[in-house]
């Protein structure tokens, strides 16, 4: 055998020692508590906002019914919660009242005459209140 072919014969042989020495490293994945999501689910009722599935349909939070949110007047009439996540707390928080109706209005006041319509836009419980002066609605 040629001095080439033993030097490849020492790698070969040093190459197999190490691996056949190093056993393999297994993957690690994080655990998700049991009753989270998944194959392992333990099924605890129906689904509340909590992050957490609790009826093992693989979904979290889903199929929930909103709760009113805390202003029903005027404008906000049938407005409703959201479940969030904050900061890791869920929780149902009310929703942002201008997104939810275009006429809402967190201060109902001016001098402007189409604030004169006849809504409660600041969801107070009265309509076209603070409404300057010498203004007919």
């Amino acid at each position: 055998m040629s001095k080439s072919g033993i030097i490849v014969l020492f790698f070969f042989l040093l190459l197999t020692v190490f691996v056949i020495a190093i056993p393999p490293i297994p993957p690690t994945f994080p655990e998700l508590p049991p009753d989270v999501v998944g194959e392992d689910c333990v099924a605890t009722g129906a689904e509340i906002c909590d992050g957490i599935d609790n009826d093992c349909d693989g979904q979290v939070d889903n199929g929930l019914t909103p709760q009113n949110a805390s202003n029903q007047f005027g404008v906000c009439a049938g407005a409703t919660k959201t479940c969030i996540n904050n900061s890791g707390v869920f929780e149902w928080e009310d929703p942002d009242y201008a997104v939810y109706s275009i006429d809402y209005q967190a201060v109902e006041e001016g001098n402007n005459a189409s604030l004169c319509d006849n809504l409660d836009n600041d969801c107070d419980n009265v309509t076209d209140e603070s409404i300057v002066a010498n203004i007919t609605c």
